[in-house]
C-alpha cells in the first residue's frame, strides 16, 4: 500500500467510525462501499464538493461521482433528498 493509499485508507476509517452505528448498520443494508459511507459522512457535515474532496484525498470529480452512486442506491435524486430521508430515518428511530 502506498503512502497515500494509506492516508484515505485511514481517512476513511476514522470518518466511518464516527458514524452511529445504526446510520453505518442502514447505509451497508444500502450496499454503500466504506468509501462511499465515507463521502455521506463528509457531505453530511456541511461540506461543499470542493471541500469534501479535500477531507478525502481525491477530486472533486470523484465526490460528484460517488454522491451520484450514492443517491442510486438510495433510490434519491439529490443531497437534500438524501438528508430528508436520513433525517426521516433517525426520527423513525433507525439510528
Amino acid at each position: 500500500m502506498t503512502q497515500i493509499q494509506t492516508i484515505k485508507h485511514e481517512t476513511i476509517k476514522h470518518h466511518t467510525s464516527r458514524l452511529a452505528p445504526k446510520l453505518s448498520s442502514f447505509l451497508k443494508e444500502a450496499e454503500l462501499t466504506p468509501h462511499e459511507i465515507c463521502v455521506v459522512y463528509v457531505v453530511l457535515n456541511g461540506r461543499r464538493h470542493k471541500q469534501s474532496a479535500e477531507v478525502l484525498g481525491c477530486t472533486e470529480k470523484n465526490v460528484k461521482f460517488h454522491l451520484t452512486k450514492i443517491y442510486e442506491k438510495l433510490n434519491v435524486k439529490s443531497k437534500s433528498e438524501m438528508i430528508v430521508l436520513l433525517r426521516d430515518v433517525k426520527e423513525a428511530g433507525e439510528f
